[in-house]
């Protein structure tokens, strides 16, 4: 923030909107609607150069050290001019826009800043499995994050009730599978019973997820879903249970059975955990496009960890066949 002027542009006299690209025209439309949601006023918008009284975005690099994600501000006594090299710098100059409003109603302090993150990852994890999550509630959630400029969304679509050990152990382990669990996506994969692994009291269709994903991007949200395996897998275990740890218990609680666990010293377990991915990240139309971050969940697995060791060492890089791959192995 720079200024050496006293001066102010009086809120109530920024009545429109002007955008220099088709681009933003998307987060024009969103800024216009918050905007009003905060003050009252309905801005006009329109596509065209800068006017006075108005917000005026622009789609150019003002300077090279600003970044994709920066923008600069010039408010001047008629008008505030944003300009950034991308369709996500000039949206965060809209979310500064909406905060300098929750700061002051009235004015702005005539002046310039540049505006630039330090951190490239400014994320959030959402458990949408142990609790059932809409999409809608995850869309605005999203758009809460992006007010606050943070940009990666992980979504944790998959996990089981942590406390096994309620249930039963040993002969009674099975006892465990009355837990609840839930893999909130459509699936493509079945077992010989016709039964998949999506929960049944609220999933999410591929379709709708690879939309939310897009339209995420679109706006400068980095959606990472994440599928949990080998642990915290009863979804998967309870459709394929020839292929959990079985007459096991964890090395942390001996009465917790370890059901939950796919048993990846199994190579058809293996193979089955690729299928579960490739349900979402290959074909001509892939939920988890390319450009998809995807997460593999790999933590916490109490089994047999040389098994461990080798089930990463084989999945992370058939994942990254299609898609840059995050992890939490523990």
């Amino acid at each position: 923030w720079y200024s050496e002027s006293t001066e102010k542009v009086s809120v109530a006299s920024l009545k429109k909107v002007t955008y220099t690209d088709d681009k933003l025209k998307e987060v024009v439309d969103e800024f216009v609607k918050d905007y009003e949601d905060f003050t009252g006023i309905k801005l006009t918008a329109k596509k065209g150069a800068a006017e006075a009284n108005a917000f005026n975005f622009e789609l150019k690099a003002p300077d090279a050290l600003l970044g994709e994600e920066g923008y600069t501000m010039d408010i001047q006594t008629d008008r505030i001019n944003v300009a950034s090299v991308s369709t996500t710098g000039n949206m965060y100059g809209m979310q500064t826009i909406l905060q300098m409003n929750k700061e002051n109603g009235k004015e702005f302090k005539v002046g310039q800043m540049r505006d630039y993150p330090r951190f490239e990852t400014r994320g959030f994890l959402f458990d949408v499995a142990r609790k059932a999550v809409s999409l809608d509630m995850m869309k605005e959630v999203s758009r809460t994050m992006r007010y606050y400029k943070m940009n990666d969304f992980q979504a944790h679509l998959s996990d089981n009730y942590i406390f096994l050990e309620n249930y039963g152990k040993g002969a009674q382990e099975n006892e465990a599978f009355k837990a609840y669990e839930a893999f909130r996506l459509e699936s493509g994969l079945s077992n010989d019973k016709g039964e998949t692994p999506t929960a049944k009291d609220y999933s999410i269709s591929k379709e709708d997820f690879k939309q939310f994903i897009q339209e995420e991007r679109a706006v400068g949200m980095k959606v990472v879903p994440e599928i949990d395996v080998p642990a915290h897998a009863t979804s998967f275990t309870k459709i394929w249970p020839d292929l959990m740890v079985k007459n096991k218990v964890s090395s942390l609680n001996s009465n917790r059975p370890l059901v939950d666990h796919l048993d990846v010293s199994k190579t058809e377990t293996k193979e089955k955990i690729k299928e579960i991915f490739d349900d979402y990240t290959t074909g001509e139309n892939p939920t988890f496009d390319s450009e998809t971050t995807v997460h593999i969940g790999a933590d916490e697995f109490l089994a047999d960890y040389k098994a461990y060791r080798g089930f990463v060492n084989d999945l992370v890089p058939h994942v990254k066949e299609t898609n840059t791959v995050r992890s939490e192995e523990h």
